[in-house]
């Protein structure tokens, strides 16, 4: 720009903001390279990954209320799913862990951003839950990871969106500022931090498998806390922890998947719905009269369980949970048939 204003050539406006633009995105582009490539293609030697073990087993047994290898296995799928992103290559078992304690103080905040540090500013700044489920919010999908300090409780409206924020591999977000809308790769991996448990704040049962509660131990002396949390969050090498995980190869979730989803049934929410069906009497004067030969129709069920609930399901909606229900053995209803008078479920008793 300097060499262009000695030769006394004039640029618009618009050629001043796309080569402003332009310098930002090779900054950025080159701020990444110099932060990831380090932990991206990392080699330690046979001394570093015994050290980086014992760090990881120290941490987990330090600042989580729950078993330690789980533990490990999450923060290192996190770090896993990061990496992946950034290589370009498949990422499964998509979660977004929470770092849950009720006391305020107690080190969550700070875990987390010593936890991130590695990765300097590549790490978004905090941001609320129900902004990012924003499709306008297209901007912060920049970061590698994104923050989500003291999760809130989000509206129901939002939890298909936000679910498909944490799993899917593209996103349509609108431009910041314009009313354009953009596809982009969604590169960015969550964690987030809460005072209450993820059952209260995503009170969505069909969802919580994308989401996995870390029980973090106080921290805070004055209120009872033990002080080797904060030794632990203050000691640890979080460099040789990111270095430590191999993103090339499998996540080291997959050997801990049946632990991982006793601990998430633990925390999921109950479904009102799904009790009503595991309690409902197919005995009951109020099934009978709505049973043909051990068939039931799909809208006199579903009225009839609003009934029960009082509450209104739509006829999409109750049909979309029904389809994950019946594979429930405690649900007496097997999946959903079309017959002459339209679509029915079939008791299982009867099948």
């Amino acid at each position: 720009m300097l060499e262009i204003k000695r030769e006394g050539l004039k640029l618009g406006t618009s050629d001043v903001t796309r080569a402003v633009r332009q310098i930002v995105r090779e900054d950025q582009r080159g701020r990444l390279d110099w932060v990831m490539k380090p932990l991206l293609f990392a080699v330690l030697d046979t001394a570093e990954q015994q050290k980086a073990r014992d760090e990881w087993v120290r941490l987990a047994e330090a600042v989580f209320d729950l078993d330690a290898a789980l533990g490990v296995a999450v923060l290192q799928h996190f770090i896993w799913q990061v990496k992946r992103k950034q290589l370009g290559l498949t990422v499964r078992h998509h979660l977004m862990p929470v770092i849950f304690g009720p006391e305020q103080g107690s080190g969550k905040t700070i875990f987390v951003r010593q936890f991130l540090s590695p990765l300097e500013e590549l790490a978004s700044d905090p941001v609320l839950l129900s902004d990012l489920a924003d499709r306008r919010s297209g901007d912060v999908l920049r970061f590698p990871v994104v923050v989500i300090d003291d999760v809130e409780r989000l509206d129901r409206s939002l939890y298909a969106v936000l679910k498909s924020l944490i799993t899917a591999v593209d996103l349509s977000r609108r431009i910041l500022g314009k009313s354009a809308v953009e596809k982009r790769r969604q590169c960015s991996t969550l964690i987030g931090t809460a005072n209450e448990p993820v059952r209260l704040l995503i009170a969505d049962p069909t969802g919580h498998r994308r989401f996995v509660e870390l029980r973090f131990r106080n921290g805070a002396v004055e209120k009872g806390g033990d002080p080797a949390v904060w030794r632990a969050v203050n000691e640890t090498d979080y460099g040789l922890l990111w270095r430590s995980v191999d993103g090339f190869k499998p996540s080291p979730i997959e050997t801990h998947l049946a632990a991982l989803a006793a601990l998430q049934n633990a925390a999921a929410p109950v479904d009102r719905l799904r009790e009503c069906l595991v309690g409902l009497d197919e005995r009951s004067e109020d099934v009978a009269n709505i049973t043909d030969r051990g068939c039931v129709p799909a809208d006199k069920l579903r009225l009839l369980l609003c009934a029960l609930l009082r509450t209104e399901i739509s006829g999409n909606e109750f049909s979309a949970r029904m389809a994950v229900f019946v594979h429930d053995p405690a649900v007496p209803f097997a999946p959903k048939r079309r017959g002459a008078k339209g679509y029915f479920y079939p008791l299982k008793s009867f099948a």
